[in-house]
């Protein structure tokens, strides 16, 4: 492939590092719940009253934890490791800008393309011809993950912004003129 049909996109460090930063603070507040939740003596009175605090808060804990544990993991190696979030060419395109990324798909995968807000999070939505045909390729949790975000009444496939500088409306207009290259 010639590297001039090529676009390649690059996560962004600073907006992963600032991620980091805010994923942090969770982490610790998962812990802190956690602590208070289940009523573990760490050997201070400091934080917490004598008393009887609900067990769903320790278990809010830990479901916090995983979780933002699991996106700090993941900002780490991508600040690391320097690999594309998005690549696309004159066959399809790559997706890696998420921990759900579905790697490569042909525009004749694709229905369409679209940004939109959720959340206050602007993302760049992919739709699918034959959702289960094009997904196949993906492991079974990351096949489910993705179907939750219909559930949300989202794209099943998204390219958020607060991980790449390129503004998604470039992006999106690159993508077009790919995939109506294509045919």
């Amino acid at each position: 492939m010639d590297s001039e049909k090529e676009i390649i996109i690059y996560p962004s460090v600073i907006r992963m590092v600032k991620l980091l930063l805010l994923s942090i603070p969770f982490v610790l507040v998962g812990v802190f719940l956690i602590i208070w939740g289940f009523n573990i003596d760490i050997g201070t009175d400091v934080l917490m009253s004598k008393g009887e605090a609900p067990v769903m808060l320790g278990i809010i804990g830990i479901i916090s934890c995983l979780f933002f544990s699991f996106c700090s993991i993941y900002l780490v190696i991508r600040i690391f490791v320097r690999k594309p979030s998005v690549i696309i060419n004159e066959e399809g395109f790559t997706d890696n800008a998420s921990a759900i990324g579905v790697g490569f798909l042909k525009w004749s995968e694709i229905k369409d393309f679209k940004i939109y807000d959720f959340m206050g999070q602007k993302l760049l939505g992919i739709e699918l011809n034959e959702v289960e045909g094009s997904l196949q390729r993906v492991s079974k949790i990351k096949r489910r993950l993705l179907k939750m975000n219909l559930a949300f009444n989202c794209s099943m496939i998204n390219i958020p912004q607060n991980t790449i500088d390129v503004p998604l409306e470039k992006v999106y207009e690159q993508m077009k003129d790919f995939s109506n290259s294509a045919g």
